[in-house]
C-alpha cells in the first residue's frame, strides 16, 4: 500500500473511530433522559457488550473483516504488515482488555444490583469534559500505534516488546483514570 493510502485509510479510520463515539453517547443521552436507566442496567449492558465484543474476537481470531469496511481495510493491513502471529498476538490482547473490562463491568452490576437509581441526572459539562478527555486519549493512542505500525520496515521490528506497549497503555490508562478522578473531585467540591 502506498503512503498516501496508508496516511487516507488512517484518517478514514481516526474518523470513523471519533464519529462511532461520539453517536454512541448522544444515543446514550437520549436513552438515558427517555428511559431512564438504572445504574445496574447501564453495567450489565456495557459489561455484556464488552464480554460480546471479546468473545466474538476469540471465535473469529485469523479473521481481517469487519462490518464497517474502513476496519476490515485496516485489519488486512495490519495483519500484513505485522505477520500473523504478531497480529493474532495482538488480537488476542484486545480480547484479554475486553474481558477485562467486561469483568469490571459485570463486577459494578453485581454490586449495584439492588439500587433504582437512574442516571438520568446527568451533568452535562463534567460529561462534555470527560468525552473531549476520552477522545484525546484514544486519539494520542491510536496515533501512536499507527507511528508504530506504519514506520516499522519490517516484520522483525515488532518483536521488539508486546510486554512494553502493554505496560505503556496500562500507564497511560491509570494516569487518565487519576486525571479524571483529581478533577471530578475538584469539580464536585467547587460546585457544592
Amino acid at each position: 500500500m502506498k503512503a498516501e493510502e496508508v496516511k487516507k485509510m488512517r484518517f478514514d479510520q481516526l474518523i470513523v473511530v471519533n464519529g462511532l463515539i461520539l453517536t454512541v453517547v448522544t444515543i446514550y443521552l437520549i436513552l438515558a433522559n427517555v428511559l431512564h436507566i438504572t445504574v445496574t442496567s447501564l453495567f450489565l449492558v456495557i459489561g455484556a457488550i464488552a464480554l460480546i465484543q471479546g468473545v466474538a474476537g476469540l471465535v473469529r481470531m485469523d479473521e481481517a473483516k469487519s462490518i464497517i469496511p474502513i476496519f476490515g481495510q485496516v485489519a488486512a493491513y495490519e495483519k500484513e504488515k505485522l505477520g500473523d502471529q504478531e497480529w493474532r498476538r495482538q488480537r488476542i490482547v484486545g480480547c484479554v482488555w475486553n474481558a477485562v473490562v467486561s469483568g469490571i463491568f459485570l463486577i459494578q452490576a453485581y454490586m449495584h444490583r439492588g439500587s433504582l437509581d437512574t442516571i438520568a441526572e446527568i451533568d452535562y459539562p463534567i460529561l462534555l469534559i470527560f468525552v473531549f478527555l476520552a477522545l484525546t486519549v484514544l486519539n494520542f493512542s491510536m496515533l501512536m500505534h499507527f507511528r508504530k505500525i506504519d514506520h516499522a520496515e519490517a516484520k522483525v521490528e515488532f518483536n521488539y516488546s508486546m510486554w512494553r506497549a502493554q505496560l505503556d497503555a496500562v500507564l497511560i490508562i491509570v494516569t487518565f483514570g487519576f486525571v479524571m478522578f483529581t478533577f471530578t473531585v475538584f469539580y464536585f467540591m467547587t460546585v457544592n
